[in-house]
């Protein structure tokens, strides 16, 4: 009988224990195990997962797209020194005339070209297509000055009578030639007393397809006529005086223009600047 409840008990309290030890168990569970957050809302992405080498990789960033920088080839002139048009921001020749009382011609011509170069070739107009008696003139370039870009060109002949080859030190797109153009007036008949013909076209051999900006400077000026365009186009003058202008760019292979003035009214406008 006293074995019998001492083994009864035994098995209780062993029971127990064992309870207890569920008990703990659970509550050892439930701390221990993720809880679901009470607000709602979207779920955060994971952070990316690192690299080898512990760097958190990233999106490749595009490629800068370069910014252009203008470049000024060696020997070309700014373009904010210079006029609008041939013979300054442009590729061309602006010629720019003003008749004298001798019946000749001071002219200031200002050569652009597309590219540097070391040589221009120097030669008179051929004044065949102006007719008449202009045709048979023999033009002749005198008192020559020669700037290549803003820097002066010793010359060791200022006459220019045939074709010359002008040879400079370091090559440019920017000339200035300044000279006197004489042998290249007739008297004009019939007409007043007084009043002449002159034909003048450029001194620089450059490509036949460069376009020249002509204007005619002084109250002597009557009138302009362009012989090497179509004869519907041959009177080109424009604008009043004392800048009378031809009235388009011409290509250098038509650039001839024949100046119709009166020595008597020749003044003091002086060569252009």
């Amino acid at each position: 009988m006293r074995g019998s409840r001492i083994g009864s008990g035994l098995r209780r309290a062993i029971g127990t224990l064992v309870v207890l030890a569920l008990c703990a168990a659970a509550v050892v569970f439930y701390v221990g195990s993720p809880r679901p957050s009470l607000t709602s809302g979207p779920v955060a992405p994971a952070e990316p997962a690192p690299t080898e080498s512990g760097i958190q990789s990233a999106s490749p960033s595009p490629t800068p797209t370069p910014t252009r920088t203008a470049t000024q080839v060696p020997g070309s002139s700014p373009d904010r020194d210079l006029p609008r048009g041939p013979g300054g921001r442009e590729p061309g020749i602006r010629l720019t005339i003003t008749p004298t009382s001798q019946g000749a011609f001071e002219v200031v011509e200002t050569v652009r070209l597309a590219e540097p170069v070391a040589q221009l070739t120097l030669a008179p107009p051929d004044l065949t297509p102006a007719g008449g008696d202009l045709q048979g003139k023999q033009p002749v370039a005198e008192a020559l000055k020669v700037m290549a870009d803003e820097r002066r060109i010793k010359l060791s002949n200022t006459t220019v009578r045939r074709p010359t080859v002008l040879t400079i030190a370091r090559p440019t797109d920017l000339f200035e030639l300044r000279y006197r153009m004489r042998g290249t007036t007739v008297v004009s008949k019939p007409s007043s007393v007084g009043r002449l013909l002159g034909a003048v076209g450029p001194l620089a051999g450059v490509p036949g397809d460069l376009p020249v900006a002509i204007t005619v400077r002084g109250h002597s000026v009557r009138n302009l006529s362009c012989p090497c365009l179509p004869m519907d186009d041959r009177a080109c003058a424009a604008g009043p005086q004392p800048r009378v202008r031809v009235n388009r760019n011409l290509a250098r292979r038509d650039a001839l223009v024949v100046v119709q003035f009166d020595v008597a009214a020749v003044n003091s406008v002086g060569a252009p600047r």
